[in-house]
């Protein structure tokens, strides 16, 4: 979820020149332009996901080594996911884990699966849930939800925007805000926290080991196939 989370705004009023002290408009434009003086990032994504329903409670575990670098106007970016599922109910409690590499050439995305010793591969067009791309991001976020600046927070160590995010329709999903919480000197989603019935935290997403402007080599944004494993291309749906 991630990070569909990913959690995350730019409209035609963060295009003033001098947004309001204070305002939307002003942290918009600051986590924006500050995020994108960043030329290569490597951080570690860990989101935790819980749901409870008819007796029977599911959580998940998504740890990311995210690794992204910039390429003219696009990005190449890469991730090594490990998620474990745990399901709880009157049986006992059973648990899954599989393992995942996602690339993207800014264009296209490869993800590459293994799960019960099977793998697969899969590649479709590149979207703002994989991509660094903060301004597209946030554009997204307008067209979809509600967005309000609250008061500035500490996250750790280090000073954040703190923003609200409140979908414009339910579309079947029990979700009530979201907050986001931005590195002010650099712009970066620290931490993201999705509320759902009676406001009960659902999901958390919280960036840590961070490291700004790694070297990083364009082989790590290539995908090598295992033999016999077919890529299923549905980049052109």
């Amino acid at each position: 979820m991630t990070c569909w989370i990913w959690l995350a705004v730019l409209g035609a009023a963060s295009l003033m020149a001098s947004p309001e002290p204070g305002s939307l408009e002003e942290a918009e434009k600051n986590i924006v332009d500050r995020y994108s003086s960043i030329q290569s990032l490597a951080a570690t994504m860990t989101n935790e996901e819980s749901q409870e329903a008819q007796g029977k409670q599911v959580s998940v575990i998504i740890t990311r080594q995210i690794e992204w670098t910039r390429k003219g106007k696009g990005f190449l970016y890469r991730a090594q996911t490990q998620t474990k599922t745990t399901q709880t109910d009157a049986r006992g409690r059973s648990t899954r884990e599989f393992s995942s590499t996602t690339v993207s050439d800014g264009e296209r995305v490869v993800q590459l699966t293994e799960q019960d010793g099977s793998v697969s591969a899969i590649q479709r067009k590149a979207d703002v849930t994989v991509t660094p791309d903060l301004r597209a991001m946030f554009e997204q976020l307008r067209k979809d939800s509600t967005l309000k600046r609250f008061p500035d927070v500490k996250v750790g160590m280090d000073d954040c925007y703190a923003i609200q995010v409140v979908p414009k329709e339910k579309k079947g999903l029990d979700i009530l805000q979201t907050m986001i919480y931005f590195r002010k000197d650099i712009g970066l989603d620290v931490r993201t926290v999705v509320y759902g019935k009676e406001n009960r935290e659902i999901f958390t997403s919280t960036t840590t080991n961070v490291r700004l402007n790694p070297s990083l080599t364009p082989d790590r944004f290539v995908v090598i196939l295992p033999d016999g494993v077919e890529l299923i291309d549905q980049s052109n749906p």
